[in-house]
């Protein structure tokens, strides 16, 4: 590996453009070679890792000896990819929120020298693993919610948290630093959205049109290889109004025809002729009133004047 791959581990790691010189620059410190041996977050709150989880990928650094990362208000569980870090032999977390259990990898950094995770919130027991740190001159483990016994007398227990829970949720997956890009269609996606098109099938829409002798039939056909859903929807909705407006003719029609006849019978609304052919019930013609006995003559003929 060479200086540029190693910023560019680091740059990934923090979400940094360090370009491929890091060294000086940002969290970076590195030895006479040019290759990076030491980070140090520097922790502010103006710094883009400050309050956020343990960076992912540094286990890559194959040259790294020291990590500092205390006082970073850093939460979450920590990943377990601990040992990559063969060749450190200083860690810093002391005075995060990091929480759940410690991870099993730490048994891997088996040049561990000096650790500090004190004043965490972890939970459960110290890893039996620890006990292949064989050269480790200070372990500070107090502080945080564990329980249980230490397994070196190199590793300080100490006085833990109390009401603490008993579990955490799992730390999340990393974003990838670049763009991901859209989702991956799988394929099964692929056969549901076919499997729907497929259902967009032949359709008629007939709206019959009825006025008092003529009918007229219009029918609207949507194409069977059509991918939308949107026209026949359409295409049946316009033809409902259609045909409500064409009932809303006949009945006035009907009104209008009752009426007519109406009229036939003398405009007296209680007499009615038979039915016509079309079930209607007609008005009967008042009879024409007889003449008074007073105005007839001795041969019932209407007396002059």
């Amino acid at each position: 590996m060479s200086t540029a791959q190693d910023c560019a581990i680091v740059s990934a790691a923090f979400k940094l453009s360090l370009g491929s010189s890091c060294c000086g620059n940002g969290p970076a410190v590195c030895d006479a070679s040019g290759r990076v041996t030491e980070i140090h977050a520097g922790c502010t709150q103006a710094s883009q890792w400050f309050g956020g989880t343990f960076p992912q990928g540094l286990e890559a650094l194959p040259n790294l000896r020291i990590m500092f990362f205390d006082n970073c208000e850093m939460t979450g569980p920590l990943p377990d990819t601990f040992g990559g870090f063969s060749q450190l032999f200083e860690m810093h977390l002391q005075g995060n929120h990091f929480n759940g259990p410690i991870p099993p990898s730490f048994a891997g950094m088996i040049s561990m020298q000096y650790f500090h995770i004190q004043d965490n919130f972890f939970i459960g027991s110290i890893p039996a693993g620890l006990s292949s740190w064989t050269i480790l001159q200070v372990g500070e483990f107090q502080g945080n919610c564990l329980t249980g016994s230490s397994p070196s007398t190199k590793i300080n227990i100490g006085a833990q948290k109390t009401g603490c829970p008993t579990s955490w949720p799992p730390l999340p997956a990393p974003n990838p630093v670049n763009n991901p890009g859209p989702p991956a269609v799988t394929t099964s996606a692929v056969a549901t959205a076919s499997a729907t098109n497929s259902n967009v099938t032949t359709k008629a829409v007939a709206i019959t049109t009825a006025a008092t002798s003529s009918v007229a039939t219009t029918s609207i056909s949507v194409p069977a290889d059509s991918q939308s859903s949107t026209f026949p929807l359409a295409a049946i909705v316009g033809g409902s109004i259609l045909l409500l407006l064409i009932l809303v003719a006949l009945g006035i029609c009907y009104c209008v025809r009752i009426k007519t006849k109406r009229n036939r019978g003398g405009g007296n609304p209680h007499v009615m002729l038979n039915d016509d052919a079309d079930g209607i019930p007609m008005r009967k013609p008042q009879p024409i009133p007889a003449a008074p006995a007073a105005m007839r003559d001795a041969d019932g003929k209407f007396a002059r004047d």
